[in-house]
């Protein structure tokens, strides 16, 4: 609404006879759920703010880009390492104990890359096929294990399901 001074907001009108009468203890209450609200608000919009702003920290993106392919190549690394240690457990056991599969079960999902780890992922399955009673106990007596079993069984059941392993392996799988 226009007035004749040419506001065209209305003021804010102010409640003076206070006819509302809250307690102290609901007014100190109010107060703090919307301190904590705008803390929570506060916490969102510097989060938000370091999101954006992370990339720019480098000094150019030729700096970022060089970081991120140091952490690649680390991780890289990594894997390989890992790798090594699954390949002397698995080899170094000539008897196949089952001491000596569950550690390589649990290790297997932190290294497995399926452009390197095929016949790795196809010696596990095979020992896993033929253990049914070993992996059968395990799922029983350890809770975490279902769930390294879930995420094995996920990337095994990919590389085998590729055309080149199949082919290569002589593969079927029947699904029960």
């Amino acid at each position: 609404m226009f007035t004749f001074q040419g506001d065209y907001k209305r003021r804010a009108q102010v409640n003076l006879g206070r006819t509302t009468h809250e307690d102290r203890a609901t007014l100190l209450r109010k107060a703090q759920e919307e301190r904590k609200a705008r803390e929570l608000q506060r916490r969102r919009e510097l989060a938000a703010m370091k999101i954006q702003v992370l990339p720019s920290l480098c000094s150019s993106s030729r700096a970022y880009e060089q970081a991120f392919w140091r952490r690649q190549k680390q991780v890289a690394c990594e894997k390989e390492k890992l790798r090594g240690e699954w390949d002397d457990l698995v080899l170094r056991d000539t008897n196949e104990s089952s001491e000596t599969w569950l550690i390589a079960t649990r290790l297997f999902p932190f290294f497995y890359d399926k452009a390197y780890d095929g016949e790795r992922a196809i010696r596990l399955l095979r020992w896993l096929t033929r253990s049914k009673k070993v992996v059968d106990n395990w799922l029983r007596s350890m809770d975490s294990f279902e769930n390294v079993l879930i995420r094995i069984m996920s990337m095994l059941t990919k590389a085998v399901g590729s055309f080149s392993l199949r082919s290569q392996y002589n593969l079927h799988i029947w699904i029960i």
